[in-house]
């Protein structure tokens, strides 16, 4: 809750005592489930030290998450395992972008594209879908930053597609803000 209201500051000792007590739970019971909520609170003071420009010290945290993700989705290669690992190269990605580190950020976006579009062929779900097109997004402005207009175009027809999708599926309000987003970045590349 502190997080949300911004108050980052009372926030992080607490997310701090969670990482502190995560750590200990895996290493005294070392389940998934465990090690899944360590990976999480790595992520979660990653966040509030990222949201406190503190890049560096978040992705230290990041980078911890993403090994225990990359080990949960070995071990387990269950949808949740592997979207958890989606996300930590997302998480990755955008410090580095954040940086300027563009050639850095690329590579792990495209891992998080390659898993979430598998997982939204396998799952179907509304939830995957839109997963997919966020990471087409995510890919696509890079590729337009460094030039690729061809490649960056063809992401975010992808993600028009799916917000097209999403929008006659969901009629949500967010699902037709998805939609003229997408509209709107495949006109500016075709305009």
């Amino acid at each position: 809750i502190l997080f949300a209201q911004g108050k980052l500051d009372e926030a992080l000792p607490l997310f701090r005592k969670g990482l502190v007590i995560a750590e200990q739970l895996a290493d005294e019971l070392g389940t998934p489930e465990i090690r899944r909520d360590l990976s999480s609170s790595h992520i979660n003071v990653g966040d509030i030290l990222f949201a406190q420009g503190k890049h560096d010290e978040a992705l230290a945290l990041y980078r911890k998450g993403l090994a225990i993700a990359e080990q949960l989705a070995d071990e387990l290669g269950t949808p949740q395992s592997r979207r958890d690992l989606s996300v930590s190269y997302n998480n990755i990605g955008d410090i580095l972008l954040t940086q300027g580190k563009h050639d850095e950020a690329l590579p792990l976006y495209r891992k998080g594209l390659a898993i979430f579009e598998q997982l939204a062929d396998e799952l179907g779900t509304p939830g995957s879908w839109h997963d997919l097109s966020v990471s087409c997004d995510r890919v696509g402005d890079i590729l337009r930053t460094q030039g690729k207009l061809d490649e960056a175009l063809a992401l975010y027809r992808k993600g028009l597609a799916i917000a097209e999708r999403l929008a006659d599926e969901l009629d949500t309000p967010e699902s037709h803000s998805d939609l003229r987003y997408f509209q709107n970045e495949v006109a500016k590349l075709t305009s």
